[in-house]
């Protein structure tokens, strides 16, 4: 129905439409064939699929048996499709004809399932900042029986079809996807019951991807884990089609969460929506909510959930394989665990990430469908607010200047920085000269390079040339050093003559301080912008140079 349709009945209340009657739908799609399953288990989203600005349509049906018995398919239906019908009713459109999709995903093979347990996500994983297709099925059999699997179609991929109609592809041919993540072995079942997620967990701007295996033994028999993949990792394979990557393999993914002891399945709510991704601990960056209804952390099965901070998740940085327990209390942030034994927590989808009490802050909600605590199986709901962030008082000078001391006493050293893209193996910042602007490289290879007239610091990827983000400077940045610890930014602005220090995260200025020593115009031709920022610096810290 499409919005003009609904509008028709004004604000009148007590309208009651029946969809036997085509005046009051616009478009009605059937499924290919009897047994088919059109939509089942909320199968179906919206979003932009191709590129062109406009939302589209996808919706799965599992039951297919297009590719092999029941190996499932997805349709996408173009917005350029879709509108074809203008604003008439009773369009019955059914799939069983190209003609009305663009495009048909059918499932690796048969039993797939393809597209069954909500398996249908929209969201940009490659950091093109156009949305790809993702399409799961946690019975699939790649790896092993029932290993699991999830294939991404990228947005450029799929508008290779153009506005064409019914075209016919199955996921058992490397051509028709980018990328396809296997679970490490079999009987994982990576995906299923709807668990993967689309977020920024790192805090670079760029959405991530998150996919749980409920029966992953990594940690005990059935302790399940959740992998995370960057899009800076997803990103790799370029616009490359084909790219299977076992979870077996660390170099295959950033992060692994393992259930925190047999038996938890992590992320197993027993329902569909078992990743949640939202800030609830109000700083502004999305984390990571992980459940496991069976968890037994204040009794047998009591249900437990995890939140793991965005700092948290970040302080790996762009490195691989990094194995992260959930019976270690260093790995997570909080634990919220089920109020008694059989409680159940967080089963039946029953977590949640938004604002209850309208302080524009998500807030945390937990159910739990078997608590006692008004009769046998009342059931309960939590609620936990987010608090504000707390505003901690800015740092003393002397840390500052503690910190400053040490970024120059490097620098004076001259021995320190070097470029590793020579080969070098210092373990220190790189300082590197081109062009002749300063610009910063830090260990895991991103650039930070002053924009003299954007009065920006550009956070580059040196591997790709791609912009991760731009951090507001004053007026006119020439020259940046980075601090000890790779968070913090030293920035010379020419213009209004300041040196500021930013924390690259969060973006904000910490302090900000004055020139203290200027360029003589005699020496303006052979002063570099770094040898006057590190003066100052020396003079902010001992006045009597």
């Amino acid at each position: 129905m499409f919005s003009t349709l609904i509008d028709d009945v004004g604000v009148t209340t007590g309208n009651n439409l029946a969809l036997s009657a085509g005046a009051n739908y616009n478009l009605r799609y059937d499924g290919a064939a009897a047994g088919d399953f059109l939509g089942v288990e909320r199968s179906s989203r919206t979003g932009d699929v191709n590129g062109d600005g406009l939302s589209d349509l996808v919706i799965g049906a599992r039951e297919t048996d297009f590719n092999g018995a029941s190996s499932g398919s997805a349709y996408v239906m173009f917005s350029t499709l879709i509108d074809d019908v203008g604003a008439s009713t009773g369009n019955n459109k059914s799939l069983a004809a190209g003609a009305n999709y663009n495009l048909r995903y059918d499932g690796g093979a048969a039993d797939d399932d393809l597209t069954g347990g909500r398996g249908v996500y929209i969201g940009d994983v490659n950091g093109d900042n156009s949305s790809d297709l993702i399409l799961t099925s946690g019975v699939a059999d790649n790896n092993g029986a029932s290993s699991g699997s999830l294939w991404a179609m990228f947005s450029t991929l799929i508008d290779d079809v153009g506005v064409t109609t019914g075209n016919n592809l199955a996921l058992s041919a490397g051509a028709n996807y980018n990328l396809r993540y296997d679970g490490a072995a079999a009987g994982d079942l990576l995906t299923i019951n709807d668990a993967a997620a689309i977020g920024d967990l790192n805090g670079d701007g760029f959405s991530d991807l998150v996919i749980g295996a409920t029966s992953a033994d990594n940690n005990g028999a059935g302790s399940g884990s959740v992998y995370v993949m960057f899009s800076t990792l997803i990103d790799d394979v370029g616009a490359s089609t084909g790219n299977n990557k076992s979870l077996a393999a660390g170099a295959n993914y950033n992060l692994r969460y393992d259930g925190a002891a047999a038996g938890d399945f992590l992320p197993d709510t027993n329902a569909t929506g078992c990743i949640v991704i939202g800030d609830v601990d109000a700083d502004g960056r999305a984390d990571l909510i992980l459940p496991a209804m069976g968890a037994d952390n204040n009794g047998a099965s009591s249900g437990s959930v995890w939140v793991i901070s965005s700092t948290l998740v970040d302080d790996v940085g762009w490195t691989t394989g990094n194995i992260k327990p959930l019976s270690s209390e260093s790995n997570y942030s909080v634990r919220y665990d089920g109020a008694a034994a059989n409680d159940f927590l967080a089963s039946e989808n029953g977590i949640l990430s938004g604002d209850v009490n309208g302080d524009n802050i998500s807030d945390l909600l937990m159910a739990a469908d078997s608590a006692d605590n008004n009769g046998a199986n009342s059931g309960s709901l939590w609620i936990v607010f987010a608090a504000p962030a707390s505003s901690s008082p800015p740092p003393s000078f002397e840390e500052e200047a503690s910190e400053i001391q040490r970024i120059t006493g490097s620098l004076n050293g001259g021995s320190v920085y070097a470029d590793f893209s020579r080969g070098a193996s210092d373990a220190s910042p790189v300082l590197l000269d081109t062009g002749g602007k300063d610009v910063m490289a830090d260990r895991a290879g991103i650039l930070y390079v002053p924009r003299y007239l954007e009065d920006v610091i550009e956070v580059i990827e040196r591997s790709t040339g791609r912009i991760l983000k731009k951090i507001p400077t004053g007026q006119g940045p020439v020259s940046v050093l980075l601090s000890a610890d790779e968070k913090k930014l030293f920035v010379l602005n020419l213009i209004d003559r300041t040196i500021q220090y930013i924390d690259i995260e969060s973006e904000k200025v910490l302090m900000e301080y004055q020139i203290v020593v200027d360029i003589q115009e005699a020496d303006a031709a052979s002063v570099k912008p770094r040898d006057l920022l590190n003066r100052n610096l020396q003079k902010l810290i001992d006045p009597a140079l």
